[in-house]
């Protein structure tokens, strides 16, 4: 019974999940096409005065939008496109964003109330107050402020070497770090000392693979390293694509030079007797520099290009 029970339970919870995830899809793609129209129009110059304001007087406004949706992500979904195009900058949406954080702390406690028990009212003042430290901490102090702003933009420069970065940071952020912190503290949590030794020596692997990480990131110009593998990988699916899309055309603008420099393009390349034309070989010339800027390629290091070249020459 508790079986059956069990699985019924676990097939509608996920089927809800399924459910949720979709609609909240839909929602943000209905959120994003309004917000799209909106700057469309005459709303632009208006979002800029409405946040152009004292950094506490923006957390007081996110905090309201926040309590008005009942949601954070719906706040930092709208306000993050507006920051992309250049509306407002990262540091107005700063203290949007942490007041988001306290007003999402409200759904919370508007729960809480209603419970039998203060266990509920207990975690919802923790969620608050969590919020509430960390803005104390991170906010009112120039110097702590400008830790998260650096971070962010840090990031948003790695986004823009390589498209695939945010699916790293996500996975390593969001599922792999939780994932190695939770086990740590699972090996302490029993009376076994052989599990707790065995944490002792997975804690200390792991601070000497940060420490090293550190000294290879500041001491052996590791930013720049990063920085170069993320811009080659970029620039490889770039040229992937542009291959994709401009491969057709190119072979067609070849064929056209094998016909007027005489090349016969449906007998197998074979060379009729009439004269090449100065106008023909400039053409060619042109065609095989255009090859050349296309991919950064030459007869030494790519074949094609080179069997390409010898083709044009006869």
């Amino acid at each position: 019974m508790s079986s059956s029970f069990f699985l019924i339970s676990f097939r509608s919870g996920g089927i809800a999940l399924l459910m949720g995830i979709i609609f909240l899809v839909i929602c943000l793609g209905g959120l994003v096409a309004v917000l799209k129209s909106m700057l469309l129009g005459g709303s632009e110059a208006v979002i800029k005065k409405a946040t152009n304001v004292n950094g506490y007087l923006s957390m007081i406004i996110g905090c309201g939008i926040t309590m008005a949706v009942q949601s954070s992500s719906v706040t930092t979904s709208v306000l993050t496109p507006i920051v992309g195009v250049g509306i407002i900058t990262v540091d107005q949406m700063y203290p949007l964003t942490l007041g988001a954080n306290i007003g999402t702390t409200v759904t919370s406690l508007l729960a809480a109330l209603v419970a039998e028990t203060s266990t509920a009212l207990q975690v919802g003042l923790a969620h608050l107050f969590f919020n509430v430290i960390g803005i104390i901490i991170w906010y009112p102090i120039p110097f702590m402020r400008a830790v998260p702003l650096k971070m962010c933009k840090m990031l948003g420069k790695a986004t823009r070497w390589w498209k695939g970065f945010p699916f790293l940071y996500i996975f390593m952020v969001f599922v792999a770090l939780p994932l190695l912190l939770l086990g740590i503290s699972s090996l302490f949590v029993g009376d076994s000392a052989a599990l707790v030794t065995l944490g002792v020596l997975v804690c200390v692997f792991v601070l000497l693979f940060a420490f090293k990480f550190l000294y290879w990131w500041f001491r052996k110009d590791g930013r720049a390293q990063t920085e170069a593998s993320f811009k080659r990988r970029q620039y490889k699916k770039d040229i992937m694509l542009r291959i994709v899309d401009e491969f057709e055309p190119l072979v067609e603008s070849v064929n056209d030079i094998k016909a007027e420099i005489g090349l016969d393009v449906e007998n197998g390349g074979k060379v009729h007797p009439p004269e090449v034309h100065a106008e023909s070989l400039a053409h060619s010339i042109k065609m095989e520099s255009a090859f050349r800027d296309f991919g950064d390629v030459s007869a030494e290091n790519d074949p094609a290009y080179a069997s390409f070249i010898t083709n044009l020459s006869k």
